[in-house]
């Protein structure tokens, strides 16, 4: 018995190969489930020896804090640039240090990455006793960032895997790249850090858009352009579909945000924004599905019930427009605009006086925000209502 598992472990230790494993690689499993099968196969009274032995070793193979958990020892060279002041590179570098160590795949060689530019890798592997090396250079091209990063074998000096991206973004949004590009290597992709850039991005890009009441050909030729530069970019496609709607071209608009969605299936503002756009072509269809996935992502925003509020009462579904509307003053009650379309609803189910109280409110809430525009709006309501019952009264 002692043979057959001493001979059992030597040959799974041979074609395992511990030290270069990755968890949920494709030859762990496989040997996982030969393991399995021998053990199926053989005498019970060995049972108990090869189960001990598959349960140290699953654990050892597939926890993170197992005694056989594959650990690269890495080297995390200084952060190169034309352009990013020598503190800057620093503070990238000691971001990616602390990122690589979360992934606990990793175990990080401190304090060495720096002064020894001139090495060779292969001397720097030698010297340091790392597997891995890690190569960045974040170069200013223009506006944009061009982000490289290699990893390398120590020993050979040949790439192993590469990072690339064209970043237009602040420095900020360099620092909060870091986790997405070490995620990258580790095998592990979360979107969140790259949600925080194209959300900062958006909103920049986003402010500037709603204040033009028309983007120019050069403009919108600047927004295409951002999509053939990076074709699978929510951000860039959101963008694209916030200018061609601000031009009123409402199918375009529509398969930009849908484009953005298919990359990135939870952003919230290219859900709520195809339910916007799905509004103005009045298929309040798609519009209602759009909103309501919009909601799943964010139903904090009270803009998701006024606009579900303005969708049903154009389908004359008023009790439901009511609902919505009075949700969205439960989140926001200083909001004009819920109170301006919940004078609309209640002016279509002929309550006429709540229709004018609502106006009333809406108005006061536009003056104290200075919104002259829609302040007028409301007051014409009123004004239009009360012609009507007039008229409404003196017909024989």
């Amino acid at each position: 018995m002692r043979n057959i598992i001493a001979k059992g472990v030597f040959l799974c230790l041979q074609k395992i190969n511990l030290l270069e494993l990755r968890r949920g690689s494709i030859p762990l499993i496989f040997y996982f489930f030969k393991g399995i099968q021998f053990f199926l196969r053989i005498r019970s009274y060995q049972k108990v020896g090869s189960l001990l032995i598959l349960i140290f070793l699953s654990e050892g193979c597939f926890s993170p804090f197992g005694i056989f958990s594959p650990k690269f020892r890495i080297l995390i060279l200084g952060v190169q640039s034309n352009s990013l002041s020598q503190s800057t590179c620093e503070i990238l570098t000691e971001k990616m240090n602390q990122e690589f160590i979360k992934t606990k795949q990793y175990s990080v060689i401190p304090g060495q990455g720096d002064g020894i530019k001139n090495q060779s890798h292969i001397e720097m592997g030698r010297q340091t006793g790392a597997q891995r090396l890690i190569v960045s250079h974040f170069n200013a091209l223009g506006a944009s960032f061009m982000i490289t990063v290699h990893m390398l074998d120590a020993q050979s000096g040949l790439i192993i895997n590469s990072f690339g991206e064209d970043c237009r973004c602040s420095i900020e949004d360099l620092v909060e790249k870091i986790p997405q590009i070490v995620q990258y290597f580790a095998g592990v992709f979360v979107e969140e850090a790259d949600r925080k850039v194209w959300e900062r991005r958006e909103e920049e890009a986003k402010n500037y858009l709603l204040k033009q009441k028309e983007i120019s050909d050069a403009e919108l030729e600047t927004y295409k352009k951002e999509v053939e530069r990076d074709t699978k970019s929510p951000f860039a496609h959101y963008n694209l579909g916030l200018a061609y709607r601000k031009n009123n071209l409402n199918d375009l608009a529509i398969e930009e945000y849908k484009k953005a969605i298919e990359f990135d299936d939870r952003y919230y503002n290219a859900w709520f924004n195809l339910g916007i756009a799905y509004v103005a072509k009045t298929n309040y269809y798609l519009a209602e599905k759009a909103l309501w996935k919009a909601r799943e992502i964010n139903p904090q925003d009270e803009g998701i019930e006024i606009n579900l509020g303005v969708i049903y009462c154009r389908a004359g579904m008023l009790e439901k427009s009511v609902q919505h509307l009075k949700e969205s003053l439960k989140k926001n009650p200083k909001s004009g605009e819920a109170y301006y379309n919940l004078g609309i609803s209640y002016r279509a189910m002929g309550k006429n006086d709540l229709a004018v109280s609502c106006w009333r409110k809406a108005a006061d809430l536009y003056r104290g925000e200075n919104n002259a525009k829609w302040r007028r709006k409301s007051l014409e309501q009123i004004a239009k209502l009360k012609t009507s019952v007039n008229e409404n009264s003196n017909e024989p």
